[in-house]
């Protein structure tokens, strides 16, 4: 709809992350105060075509894994473990009951650091930021409410991190999101 398109100032799109992209995700999900085994291979990891909310599940899968192997003991997660995650996530057979109780995004409170962007993403939403906390000064010059709003789309696959990349930029603005999925728009035109 050209009406739309008009008001959206920024549209975004998050591909997939690239090889060297999983690999931070994959650092981002593991710090190294996590119990882990020396065997554990980030780079070898981000061999698998994951998505970061994909990544994320696996490392929860392992951390199951690894605490049911625990039995009260020390928690490691192991290379295994992690391979045994990424392989269920990429079936998409998820069968471990426990990894729906993750953790709920909605509560914490996300930044721009906390997803793996490439740098013109960043960059394009860090200025989407800048010109929003430009809007007092903007008004002061005399334009209008409509002329300052800004509205982003962001696409991309599932798991990639569109919510989390709303959520950040909403939380740098002191803003409330609103997140509308694409079936969400197609339905109500």
């Amino acid at each position: 709809d050209a009406a739309m398109h008009r008001r959206v100032t920024l549209a975004l799109e998050l591909p997939p992350p690239t090889r060297q992209q999983r690999e931070a995700i994959w650092a981002k999900h593991l710090p190294e105060k996590y119990p882990r085994g020396e065997d554990v291979d980030l780079e070898l990891l981000s061999r698998f075509d994951l998505t970061g909310g994909y990544i994320k599940n696996a490392v929860v899968h392992a951390l199951s894994a690894a605490v049911a192997r625990a039995d009260g003991g020390e928690v490691v997660v192991t290379q295994q473990d992690l391979e045994a995650g990424a392989k269920a996530q990429a079936r998409g057979a998820m069968a471990n009951p426990g990894l729906r109780r993750g953790v709920d995004a909605s509560k914490a409170t996300p930044s721009l650091d906390g997803v793996v962007l490439s740098t013109r993403a960043r960059a394009e939403l860090e200025s989407a930021i800048s010109r929003e906390n430009a809007r007092a000064t903007l008004g002061k010059w005399g334009f209008t409410e409509e002329a300052m709003t800004h509205t982003i789309a962001i696409l991309g696959v599932a798991g990639s991190g569109k919510t989390y990349a709303a959520r950040a930029v909403a939380s740098a603005l002191d803003k409330p999101v609103v997140v509308v999925g694409a079936a969400q728009v197609l339905k109500s035109s």
